[in-house]
């Protein structure tokens, strides 16, 4: 075939050579998500899809609820998001094993095939919206704007004013810290937390692999109390008695009580929205099944109702 009637066949037929895909989403939102993209990564099967994973089950007061109306917002606007905790194995010096739990989160937003994993830890109080404006910004690891109350400066390096868009770190506390899933596979066995010691160690890996990491100043995230720093404590005396109190306080049952003690949306003085509650009963039990709100927490864990701790703790409140 001459090289006009090469031009020719390719004037007659636009397709030839190329393949043809279809793809498929969940809603528009997903849609929009993937063509956005797909010009500089491949398209997510679930675009957006965010493992909120808390590292630890020391939920200060209102933190839990927080977090849960923030995955519940993220899911309502349209992004698969779960919250899955990472539970501390209660063994050994208290804060041992908090770089095993995030590496452990890490495996399993990649097993699980989620596109996104939120590093949450138990002090944070996000806004419903917080998860929505990081993920706006479609960077591959960005966190939000967290300030230190007893210094006035956020907690990273170097300073930025507030408001003042996306700026690159060089690094940031790990209290709430959003990664493409992508970037995992930079680290043997997708575990980045691995050896690091404190936070400018994981972020020069992070510069090791080509990757930055990047502030949301616009995104103010408050914490309950500001870090604790060894020499806040006053000594190595003082500071033992606080690892003992850390100690304790880990092996309690977690504080997971609402915001407000009369609120309707809990169970078992669990903080737990009625739509969740609702899909204990319909889920799985081969009963009709429900409306697509209530089967949003079927994967839910149920507090058991013959908890005798949560029942002595509800008690003890009472009286």
């Amino acid at each position: 075939m001459s090289a006009d009637d090469k031009r020719d066949s390719v004037a007659h037929n636009p397709n030839a050579n190329t393949g043809i895909e279809l793809r498929f989403f969940a809603n528009e939102v997903e849609k929009e998500r993937a063509f956005k993209s797909q010009h500089f990564r491949p398209i997510h099967l679930r675009p957006g899809s965010t493992l909120v994973a808390p590292i630890g089950v020391m939920w200060e007061p209102g933190a839990w609820q927080k977090t849960v109306e923030m995955v519940i917002k993220t899911n309502e606007s349209g992004v698969c998001c779960w919250l899955h905790e990472m539970t501390d194995i209660n063994a050994g010096i208290p804060a041992a094993h908090l770089n095993m739990m995030r590496d452990s989160a890490c495996m399993y937003a990649i097993d699980a095939g989620f596109e996104w994993i939120l590093l949450l830890e138990n002090d944070a109080m996000p806004e419903p919206d917080l998860l929505l404006k990081l993920l706006h910004w479609d960077m591959p690891v960005v966190v939000p704007y967290i300030m230190d109350n007893v210094l006035k400066k956020p907690i990273c390096a170097p300073f930025y004013k507030k408001g003042v868009g996306l700026q690159p770190v060089q690094w940031a506390v790990f209290t709430c810290m959003l990664m493409n899933t992508k970037v995992l596979n930079c680290f043997p066995f997708t575990q980045p937390f691995n050896t690091v010691g404190i936070e400018s160690g994981f972020f020069n890996k992070l510069r090791h692999y080509g990757h930055k990491g990047y502030q949301d100043t616009n995104t103010e995230l408050k914490i309950t109390r500001r870090p604790t720093y060894p020499v806040d404590y006053g000594g190595l005396e003082a500071e033992w008695k606080g690892w003992v109190a850390i100690d304790k306080k880990r092996r309690q049952i977690p504080d997971r009580r609402p915001i407000d003690p009369n609120d309707e949306n809990q169970i078992n003085g669990i903080y737990m929205p009625k739509n969740m509650v609702a899909s204990f009963s319909k889920g799985g039990t081969g009963e009709k099944a429900g409306s697509a709100e209530e089967k949003a927490g079927s994967g839910v864990s149920k507090p058991l109702k013959g908890n005798r701790a949560a029942r002595r703790r509800a008690k003890k409140e009472k009286d």
